[in-house]
């Protein structure tokens, strides 16, 4: 009888000691992030976070703070998500004006005032010399000529990014320049719209050699220039021939003329 009882009272302290156990765990006073909510004595917004100026439609609520302070006073910040806002002031941050916009956690409400203004649209000028816009944003652009001075002008809004292509004019692409600065060695290039802006291509000669041959491919002459002009070469003959003139050949990409033939 007496061996029962020692083994009732010694199963009972395990279980005392295992539900004291399990509530000093469940109450960890360090540990206030797994807090149940109702345990929120109450909310209070961090005033420094608040900005009260903005444009409608970028009011930015995910910076703003909240201080939730728990029943057994310790604090946590949390921040402001836009699920919080009332559809009130969900309307509000889409209109002019100034306005109490108000945030609800834990059914507790907070309320802070902001103004909002029009972002007023800011516009820039875009001259273009050599070369010209193919797409503004990613937006393909079609018919796009230069001004009667022979160059581009264009006005754009502030952030716009416009594509340009360098226009082959015979002469081998060098760089850009962006108000007077060189900026590229590409040909194709993206330009962001944040100021008045003039952009010149700057080219270098192209290379050609032109070679004189008879149809027999003996050369007479191979001459280089660095653009297509007018080549003198001296008067030819041979022996038992009349001289009648000169064919030219198909021109290829990489030779602006081919060759001449006698005939």
């Amino acid at each position: 009888m007496r061996k029962k009882i020692f083994i009732l009272i010694f199963t009972t302290l395990i279980l005392i000691s295992i539900f004291v156990f399990s509530g000093c765990e469940k109450n960890n006073d360090d540990d206030i992030s797994n807090l149940p909510i109702k345990q929120i004595a109450s909310i209070a917004l961090d005033d420094s976070s608040i900005i009260d100026k903005g444009y409608v439609g970028e009011y930015q609520i995910d910076d703003i703070r909240i201080v939730v302070t728990y029943n057994d006073a310790k604090t946590q910040i949390i921040y402001a998500t836009y699920d919080m806002l009332t559809e009130q002031s969900k309307v509000s941050l889409n209109t002019v004006g100034t306005h109490i916009i108000s945030l609800v956690y834990n059914e507790m409400t907070l309320k802070f005032s902001v103004s909002l203004y029009e972002r007023e649209i800011v516009y820039y000028d875009l001259e273009i010399y050599g070369g010209l816009p193919t797409a503004v944003n990613g937006k393909k652009l079609v018919g796009v000529t230069e001004t009667d001075k022979g160059y581009f002008l264009g006005e754009y809004k502030q952030g716009d990014v416009i594509t340009v292509e360098w226009t082959n004019n015979g002469y081998l692409f060098d760089y850009w320049t962006a108000n007077g600065i060189k900026i590229s060695g590409q040909s194709i290039i993206e330009i962001t719209m944040n100021a008045d802006y003039t952009y010149r291509s700057f080219t270098k000669a192209s290379v050609n050699t032109v070679s004189f041959v008879t149809y027999c491919d003996d050369v007479i002459v191979s001459k280089t220039t660095d653009i297509i002009n007018e080549i003198d070469i001296n008067e030819i003959s041979k022996e038992g021939y009349v001289f009648l003139g000169w064919t030219l050949d198909k021109i290829t990409e990489e030779q602006s003329l081919s060759a001449y033939k006698q005939n």
